[in-house]
């Protein structure tokens, strides 16, 4: 896995908590929380309007990321 989209500087997954990751999906345009122990689950998905196009930005309370259609998403961490 990853940080990077090759070409890219943005840095697109953040680790939330020990096992709790938050990626994008491999075409950019959902956010996906895994929970990975022996193995890595879904835990839950965010669909996004175009592709992923800023760093995500994690503040403990909550998630910020832009998408190339220009839309901010701003999540909660009561959403995961």
């Amino acid at each position: 896995m990853s940080n990077h989209v090759i070409g890219s500087r943005t840095l697109t997954g953040v680790r939330l908590a020990p096992g709790l990751l938050l990626v994008p999906s491999q075409d950019q345009t959902r956010l996906v929380v895994l929970r990975c122990v022996a193995a890595c689950s879904v835990l839950h998905e965010w669909a996004l309007e175009a592709a992923v196009s800023s760093n995500v930005v994690y503040t403990r309370t909550h998630v910020v990321v832009g998408d190339a259609s220009g839309r901010m998403y701003v999540l909660a961490r009561e959403a995961w």
